[in-house]
C-alpha cells in the first residue's frame, strides 16, 4: 500500500495524494489524476497483450501462410490507416506539451507531474503497436484478432471523454488551451476508430464477412503476378514497400523481362480498352439524337475515374500543405532570436496555450519535418497514380484506333478524308500527346494555385514591394499567351505536315515496284523531301515560341525576388530582418518551381487539345455497315463482350480447359470454312 502510494504521488505530482487505482476518491470521475492513471493502464495492457499475441501466434503456426507479400484489405482499410499516422502525431504534440510545461516550471523551482508527458508516451506506444496489431492481423488473415481492437478504442473513448470533461471543468483553462484542443481531437480519433471497428465486428458476426472467402483473387491465384499494388497496406503504398524484391533483385543482378512477371487485370490492355470502349460508345449513343460531336475529355474522364481524381485531392492537399513552410520557417528564426536576445520572464504555468506552443523552436522543427514528409509522400502518391491511369489511357487509346481502322469505310479512305499517315499518327503520335498530357494534367490548376498562395504569402512577408515584382509576372502573361498561341497554331500545322508525309511514304511503300520500274525514286523522294522540310520549318517556329516561353518562365522568380528585395526598405521604411529574408526566400524556391513547369504545362496542353480534335473527328468517320461474310456490324466483337476474356481463366485450373475449348472451336469453324470452299469450287 505504501509503495502504490508513493506511485500515486510521483504519477500524480502531489505527495500528500492518496488517490490510487484500488483506492479513488469518492468522486471519482472528476479526479484529473485517477482518469489518467485509468488511461495509462489502458494504454499499457493493450501493449502488453499486443506483444504477447503477436509472439505467440508465429510460435503456434496457426497462420494462412508466412511467405506471401500480399494481404487482403479489411473493410475501412484507408480510414484506419489515416487515423492511426493522425492518432500517432497528436500523441507526439501531446507529448512535447507535456515536456514544456515540465521545463517552464522546473524555471520556477517546480516540475510538471509526470502523467502530462507519461499518458501520451504510453499512447504513443499502444499506437505503434495497433498499427503493427492491424497489418499483421490482415496480413496473417485472422479476423479472430479484431476483437481485441473494439475494446481498446471504447476503452479510450471513455477515458478520453472523463478527461477532456476534466478539463472542461477547471475554471483556469484558457479558451486556447493547446490541452483541451488536443483531448479533444484525440476524442474524436477514438470515437471514430470505435465505430470502425464495430462495423468490422458486424460484418464479421451478423454478415459472415471472409476478405478473402473460399478461394483467392484471381490476380493472386498466377504466381508470375508480382504487382501486389492493391493487395498491400497504405503505408505499402506509399512509400512502394511492394517493390522492395525487385529493388533487391535489381541491385544484385540486371532486370530482364521475365523477372518482371504478369500484370494484374486492372492494367491489362483488354480491360482498359474495353472499359474505354464501352463509354465511347455510351458517348455515341448520347450524342446521335442531339447532334454535335463526341467529347472525349467526357470519355476519359468516366474511364480514368477514380483514381485520378484521388490523385488530384492528393496534389491539392501537397500544394495546400507547401503554404506552411514559410511560416514555419519565420517562426524558427524569430524563436532563435528571441531566446538568443532576452530573458524570458520566470512564472508559474499551469497550462499552455496554442500561441505559446507553435512559437516553440523545437515544436515548429518537428512541424517543418512532418509537414515536408506529407507534402512528399503525398506527390509522390498523386504522381503515382496518375501516370498508371495515363498509360492506361494510351494504351486503351492505341486498341481503340486500332480497332477503328479496321471497320473504316471505303469512302472515308478513298476520298482522302482519312489517310493511312493520319491513321498512323492517330495510333503513335496523338496516344503519346494525350499520355503526356494527362501525366501533367493536375498542374493546369496546380500551377495557378500555387502561384496565387505564395504570391499572397509573398505579400504578407514583404508588403507592396512584393506588389511590384508580382506586377512584372502579370505584365509578361500577355506575352506569354501570344507565344502559347503561336506554338498552337505551328505544332497543328506540323502535324498536318506529318499526315501528308506519312501518307506519301505509305504510297511509295505500297507501290514500289511500279517506281523501281518507272524509275521515279528521285520524283517521290523530291516529294517526300519537300513536305518533310516544311513539316520541319513549323516545328522549329513551335520550337522558338517554347525556348521563349521557357525562358521567361525560368527568370519570372528572379525577377520578382530582386525587385522585391530592392524596393522593401525604400517602400516600407523598414529594415529587412533575417525572419523576413529566409522566409522570403522559401517563398521564392517554392515560386520557382511552379513557374518553371507552366510552360511545359502550356506545351503538353496545345499538343493534347490538337489529338483530342483529330481523334474526334476519327471516332466519328463512318464504318462499314455490313461485312463480306454477310454478317451486320453489331454482331462483331467490338471489345465490349467478356465471354472470352482471359483474365478471368484461372479459377482452379479452368484456364486450360477454357483454351481448349476455345481451340476446338477454332478448329471446327476452320473445317467448316474448307468444306465451304469446297462446295463452291463444285
Amino acid at each position: 500500500m505504501e509503495t502504490q502510494n508513493k506511485f500515486s504521488a510521483w504519477f500524480c505530482g502531489s505527495n500528500d495524494s492518496t488517490t490510487s487505482l484500488l483506492h479513488p476518491a469518492q468522486n471519482w470521475t472528476e479526479d484529473e489524476c485517477f482518469i489518467d492513471s485509468v488511461g495509462f493502464c489502458i494504454h499499457a495492457t493493450f501493449s502488453a497483450l499486443a506483444l504477447v499475441i503477436l509472439t505467440a501466434i508465429p510460435c503456434f503456426n496457426v497462420t494462412r501462410s508466412v511467405n506471401h507479400r500480399y494481404l487482403i484489405p479489411y473493410p475501412g482499410h484507408v480510414v484506419r490507416w489515416v487515423v492511426y499516422m493522425l492518432y500517432f502525431v497528436v500523441c507526439l504534440c501531446m507529448c512535447g506539451e507535456g515536456a514544456m510545461l515540465d521545463f517552464l516550471r522546473s524555471q520556477s523551482g517546480e516540475l510538471a507531474p509526470p502523467r502530462f508527458y507519461m499518458l501520451p508516451i504510453a499512447a504513443g506506444i499502444a499506437a505503434i503497436l495497433v498499427m503493427v496489431y492491424y497489418h499483421l492481423l490482415e496480413y496473417w488473415d485472422l479476423p479472430i484478432l479484431a476483437i481485441l481492437q473494439p475494446i481498446y478504442w471504447i476503452s479510450v473513448l471513455a477515458a478520453e471523454c472523463c478527461r477532456l470533461r476534466n478539463i472542461l471543468n477547471d475554471p483556469n483553462i484558457p479558451s486556447d488551451g493547446i490541452r483541451l484542443i488536443l483531448s479533444g481531437i484525440v476524442v474524436g480519433f477514438a470515437g471514430i476508430m470505435a465505430l470502425v471497428e464495430l462495423f468490422l465486428m458486424w460484418k464479421l458476426v451478423c454478415r459472415n464477412f471472409s476478405p478473402i472467402g473460399e478461394k483467392l483473387p484471381p490476380d493472386l491465384r498466377n504466381p508470375d503476378m508480382h504487382y501486389y499494388d492493391d493487395y498491400s497496406s497504405l503505408p505499402s503504398n506509399m512509400l512502394l514497400m511492394w517493390m522492395d524484391p525487385l529493388y533487391k533483385q535489381g541491385y544484385k543482378n540486371a532486370i530482364e523481362m521475365k523477372d518482371l512477371g504478369d500484370l494484374p487485370k486492372r492494367h491489362r490492355t483488354r480491360h482498359i480498352s474495353r472499359r474505354f470502349l464501352k463509354f465511347l460508345k455510351q458517348e455515341k449513343d448520347r450524342v446521335e439524337g442531339r447532334g454535335g460531336d463526341i467529347s472525349l475529355y467526357r470519355v476519359l474522364n468516366r474511364t480514368l475515374f477514380p483514381r485520378m481524381h484521388i490523385g488530384g485531392v492528393l496534389k491539392f492537399m501537397a500544394d495546400t500543405s507547401s503554404f506552411a513552410t514559410p511560416y514555419l520557417i519565420s517562426g524558427i528564426i524569430e524563436w532563435t532570436a528571441r531566446t538568443t536576445t532576452s530573458d524570458q520572464e520566470i512564472k508559474d504555468v499551469k497550462y499552455i496555450s496554442v500561441g505559446e506552443f507553435f512559437s516553440n523552436g523545437f515544436v515548429l522543427v518537428g512541424l517543418l519535418f512532418i509537414q515536408l514528409a506529407f507534402q512528399k509522400l503525398t506527390t509522390q502518391m498523386c504522381f503515382y497514380l496518375v501516370i498508371n491511369e495515363a498509360v492506361h489511357a494510351q494504351a486503351a487509346i492505341q486498341t481503340a484506333v486500332f480497332k477503328k481502322s479496321l471497320r473504316l469505310s471505303t469512302s472515308a479512305i478513298n476520298s482522302g478524308s482519312m489517310t493511312m499517315g493520319q491513321i498512323t499518327n492517330h495510333m503513335s503520335v496523338d496516344p503519346k500527346n494525350l499520355y503526356t498530357a494527362i501525366m501533367w494534367i493536375h498542374l493546369v490548376w496546380s500551377v495557378p494555385y500555387l502561384v496565387s498562395g505564395l504570391m499572397f504569402i509573398l505579400y504578407k512577408q514583404l508588403g507592396f514591394s512584393s506588389l511590384a515584382g508580382a506586377a512584372l509576372l502579370f505584365l509578361s502573361l500577355p506575352i506569354q499567351s501570344l507565344c502559347a498561341s503561336r506554338q498552337s497554331t505551328y505544332q497543328s500545322m506540323a502535324m498536318k505536315y506529318s499526315d501528308e508525309r506519312l501518307k506519301k511514304t505509305n504510297e511509295v511503300l505500297q507501290g514500289i515496284q511500279v517506281v523501281k520500274l518507272n524509275a521515279w525514286e528521285q520524283i517521290f523522294q523530291t516529294s517526300i523531301i519537300k513536305v518533310k522540310i516544311d513539316e520541319t520549318a513549323q516545328r522549329v517556329r513551335a520550337v522558338i515560341f517554347k525556348i521563349v516561353l521557357t525562358g521567361m518562365n525560368n527568370a519570372a522568380p528572379i525577377v520578382v525576388m530582386l525587385v522585391s528585395y530592392g524596393l522593401y526598405t525604400v517602400i516600407s521604411d523598414k529594415v529587412l530582418t533575417p525572419a523576413i529574408t529566409f522566409a522570403s526566400l522559401s517563398v521564392f524556391n517554392q515560386l520557382a518551381t511552379p513557374l518553371q513547369l507552366l510552360s511545359r504545362v502550356t506545351t503538353n496542353y496545345i499538343a493534347a487539345t490538337v489529338s483530342i480534335k483529330r481523334l474526334t473527328v476519327f471516332f466519328q468517320a463512318p464504318e462499314i455497315e455490313v461485312r463480306d461474310d454477310g454478317r451486320q456490324k453489331g454482331n462483331e466483337d467490338d471489345g465490349l463482350n467478356d465471354d472470352d476474356d482471359d483474365d478471368d481463366d484461372d479459377d482452379d485450373g479452368d484456364g486450360g480447359k477454357h483454351h481448349e475449348d476455345k481451340m476446338n472451336r477454332l478448329n471446327t469453324n476452320g473445317k467448316k470454312k474448307e468444306t465451304q470452299g469446297m462446295l463452291n469450287k463444285l
